[in-house]
């Protein structure tokens, strides 16, 4: 907080500073495109990408590498959402046709994506984003290992066999 620069609501003021939080949240998004807090894992063109920030990152790939899905699904971990990584997402989601997006509390990633998808739909075609909105993660309650065993086995078809291979 700069106590020399005034705190007014005047248009004038406000305008200008509208202005200048615009070039900073488009410099941060292109300095966290190349963040290592955001980042694909998995095969070049996997049949489903799970797309997870924080705790649920980590449940996602333990669920991932449990059922021996580490050919199939590839996992775009987010760890800054804010603002969000557009063109990260862009790419993500050109790569399958469907993403489950597995995140604690509200569905803030998911919204997310579907913003950027409706965005570049013309580039990217139809796309199918599973989470909360779907009910494949459940929209209270806590997330962990064992709900996004069960959003991928329901995804995959039949439970995983003795193997724990889907």
């Amino acid at each position: 907080f700069d106590v020399r620069r005034p705190l007014l609501g005047l248009p004038s003021i406000v305008t200008k500073n509208h202005a200048r939080l615009k070039r900073k949240m488009s410099d941060i998004q292109i300095e966290l495109a190349a963040s290592p807090f955001n980042a694909y894992m998995g095969p070049p063109r996997p049949d489903l990408l799970v797309v997870a920030g924080g705790l649920a990152f980590l449940y996602a790939r333990e669920a991932v590498t449990e059922l021996g899905l580490e050919e199939r699904v590839g996992i775009l971990k987010l760890g800054a959402v804010h603002p969000f990584p557009e063109g990260l997402a862009v790419e993500a989601l050109g790569r399958c046709e469907r993403a489950l997006v597995v995140e604690q509390v509200e569905p803030f990633i998911e919204e997310g994506l579907r913003i950027v998808h409706s965005v570049h739909a013309a580039e990217l075609g139809a796309r199918t984003i599973l989470g909360k909105g779907s009910g494949h993660i459940p929209g209270v309650g806590e997330v962990d290992t064992d709900t996004v065993l069960h959003a991928l086995k329901e995804i995959f078809g039949a439970g995983a066999d003795d193997d724990g291979v889907v």
